[in-house]
């Protein structure tokens, strides 16, 4: 729950990341996931749906090299002993890549919501409580 006027902070898979069918395919694949409750989200629609409880304060779209690599290794299964030498240039190469303007050239977004004083509404199947 967050109260009016708080923040919630999400870092979520791009599902309009030009390579989502690619991941879809890992996850169901890679033994280490869950591809029924892996899923990459929409960051407009999550945020039409979450209207007007909340509004968007900021949201920045990643997820490059070095997020594949050094972030997600052991899902790529990067060997431990080689990040040290690869992260460097990856991480030059995540700075570049994170200034390309375009939401499906990234894997992953994150957000920043403010919490709005629109009172949420109780289902009326549900009794008040007091």
């Amino acid at each position: 729950m967050v109260r009016p006027g708080g923040y919630l902070l999400m870092l979520e898979p791009n599902s309009a990341y030009f390579l989502e069918g690619l991941r879809r395919f890992w996850y169901r694949m890679d033994p280490q996931t869950d591809p029924s409750t892996e899923h990459a989200l929409n960051h407009s629609q999550l945020l039409q749906q979450a209207s007007p409880y909340f509004e968007r304060v900021s949201c920045r779209y990643l997820g490059g090299p070095a997020y594949f690599l050094i972030l997600n290794s052991m899902m790529t299964r990067v060997p431990l002993w080689i990040k040290p030498t690869i992260a460097d240039p990856l991480f030059f190469l995540e700075s570049i890549y994170a200034r390309i303007p375009f939401r499906w050239m990234h894997s992953l977004f994150l957000a920043q919501w403010r919490r709005t004083e629109v009172p949420v509404m109780k289902p009326e199947s549900q009794p008040a409580q007091k």
